[in-house]
């Protein structure tokens, strides 16, 4: 009791002082200050004040008792534990320094003052200019609630005041319109507990939403959600505001794209053109992750939208609906271009044996991305090695180093090595002929051409020597 729950473990000793300061306190409580009344072990916590407020000496702590009626003790333990007001003297619940100590801590305090102080306008002016909680209008006498200067000096301090104020002031369109203005923290709050008249006045809607767009989705009246003015001034003061407008305003394109400055992003999050292809093409250019994580379902499902968003970035595919997915034709069709979004295919398709077979052929690390179970099934990893042997690779522990599936990823990777090299060698010798024949060919047309230096340009002329030309014959 009194010690703070983070203190190291008692000792005996201050086990024993702690009794002996209880068993006195109760012993005072029950003989001098209340006999006859009903002891309860709460009623004695303001008895025994805390041991870091008590002197230092242990003597004087083990005789140190305070008592209901030190107004100054009291005030110390209410700053820390203000509920305890309830069990405080008549005298300490009129004292106003004790009952705004008490507040500071726990404005729930405020129900056990006295009725004298529930119902003083000065006391109440003076807890909210010291900074007291709103909910201590709650414990308040009504005519108090209903005093505009009581309610605006707490409600300029925290919107959340108007939760206490009277209904006649809630529902004054022009009292409501000053505690807007006058509120510091949450003045979204002031129309959130007002009543209904000013929430469908044009004016006082029109003012709010200009300082605070989110005030719009407290409009009670349709007509203000369809109003364009009263929109627009809500957009641009907030652009989440859009969410609260009408429907017929949320899919104008021209009017949000004008509300919001351009801000596609905006309009993509709280309009109501997620379905619209023209729109989203449009601000797929410009915000693409954006605009897919909010497009609509259709939109995600359709294979000429989402392969506009692939050529963009083939990342984005991660977006795609599971209709397409799951499309085996449609996501083989994209890995040729860019393997890795295999990698995004639906989960359904791991368990096809088909689908994985012809993906294998593209990247055989398809396996690893989708992790799919065939990995360790024996006859789907050797149909795997035979058409690609890399996919041995990727096979489970157990089947990887099985001699079959060994064996054949072998014998097919020397087949399709051989292959490589019947394709690959009359090139290559080829190559490798025309370089060893063409100084050969040199010699050859240097003696048939009749002394052409090396370096001299080959002429294009045929010099071999005719009858015509008394060179006696070719030779």
């Amino acid at each position: 009791l009194g010690v703070e729950s983070g203190r190291k473990k008692k000792t005996g000793q201050n086990r024993r002082d702690d009794a002996a300061e209880m068993f006195w306190a109760l012993l005072l409580f029950r003989v001098w200050l209340a006999p006859g009344r009903h002891l309860t072990p709460a009623s004695a916590l303001v008895l025994v004040p805390p041991r870091r407020q008590l002197e230092s000496s242990r003597r004087q702590r083990r005789g140190d008792v305070v008592r209901l009626r030190d107004a100054l003790s009291a005030r110390e333990y209410l700053e820390q534990h203000g509920r305890s007001l309830k069990f405080c003297s008549e005298a300490l619940r009129r004292d106003k320094a004790t009952v705004l100590r008490a507040i500071s801590q726990s404005a729930d305090a405020f129900e056990f003052a006295h009725e004298s102080l529930r119902g003083d306008r000065e006391f109440l002016l003076e807890s909210a200019a010291v900074g007291a909680a709103p909910s201590v209008l709650r414990h308040a006498d009504a005519r108090i609630r209903a005093d505009p200067e009581v309610v605006l000096a707490f409600v300029s301090r925290d919107g959340r005041a108007m939760e206490f104020a009277e209904p006649r002031l809630k529902n004054d369109p022009s009292f409501v319109s000053r505690a807007f203005r006058k509120a510091k923290v949450y003045p979204a709050s002031v129309f959130e507990f007002a009543g209904d008249a000013p929430r469908r006045d044009r004016g006082v809607m029109l003012e709010a939403v200009t300082r605070t767009g989110e005030v719009l989705g407290l409009c009670l009246d349709d007509a203000l959600t369809r109003d364009r003015e009263i929109v627009r001034a809500a957009v641009r003061s907030n652009a989440s505001a859009l969410s609260h407008a009408d429907a017929s305003l949320k899919c104008d394109a021209d009017f949000i794209l004008n509300a919001t400055s351009n801000n596609l992003k905006a309009c993509v999050t709280h309009g109501g053109l997620r379905a619209d292809e023209a729109f989203m093409t449009r601000a797929l250019r410009r915000e693409p992750a954006h605009t897919l994580a909010h497009a609509d379902e259709s939109l995600r499902n359709d294979a000429t939208f989402m392969r506009r968003a692939y050529d963009v970035d083939p990342s984005l595919f991660r977006y795609a609906g599971p209709s397409l997915s799951a499309d085996p034709d449609f996501m083989l069709a994209l890995g040729k271009d860019h393997p890795p979004v295999l990698a995004l295919a639906h989960e359904s398709l791991s368990r096809n044996r088909d689908y994985l077979l012809k993906a294998i052929e593209i990247d055989p690390a398809v396996l690893e991305w989708t992790r799919t179970h065939l990995v360790g099934n024996r006859k789907f990893m050797l149909d795997a090695v035979k058409r690609v042997p890399a996919a041995r690779n990727f096979a489970s522990a157990y089947v990887r180093n099985d001699w079959l599936i060994v064996r054949t990823a072998l014998w097919h990777q020397a087949r399709r090595t051989l292959d490589y090299l019947a394709l690959a060698l009359p090139t290559f010798l080829t190559r490798k002929a025309a370089t060893i024949a063409r100084p050969l060919f040199r010699k050859l047309n240097l003696l048939w051409g009749g002394g052409r230096r090396p370096n001299e340009p080959v002429d294009r002329v045929d010099r071999r020597p005719t009858a015509d030309s008394g060179g006696g014959g070719g030779r």
